[in-house]
């Protein structure tokens, strides 16, 4: 790739790749061993993990997931919107005489 005035240009074929980040690494082995261990209990009706003890914390790691992934997803919306008014105050004054079609309230 050519150089620019800025400098060298990143190249991605020059980079290394981790062939196994620690990042996903860990939960892959641990969601795998986890899988292995249940359908041995489940084939060979060794009881270790109680079918209902099971459910109830998929259920919970489910609710946990759900809670994380909408509050997260909150928190990106609220920033955008913060970003992108502070960036360009059109937006804002255009979102200010905007009203809620069902309370009369300003969209803002």
């Amino acid at each position: 790739m050519p150089d620019t005035e800025y400098g060298r240009r990143w190249d991605p074929a020059k980079t290394e790749k981790l062939r196994h980040p620690v990042v996903t690494l860990l939960p892959r082995r641990f969601f795998l061993g986890f899988l292995a261990v249940g359908g041995a209990d489940y084939c060979l009706h060794l009881t270790i993990f109680p079918m209902d003890a099971l459910g109830k914390f998929i259920g919970q790691v489910s609710d946990i997931g759900f809670t994380l992934t909408t509050a997260i997803l909150g928190f990106l919306i609220a920033g955008i919107s913060i970003f992108s008014t502070i960036t360009w105050p059109e937006i804002f004054a255009a979102l200010a005489k905007l009203d809620h079609k069902g309370s009369g309230i300003s969209r803002l």
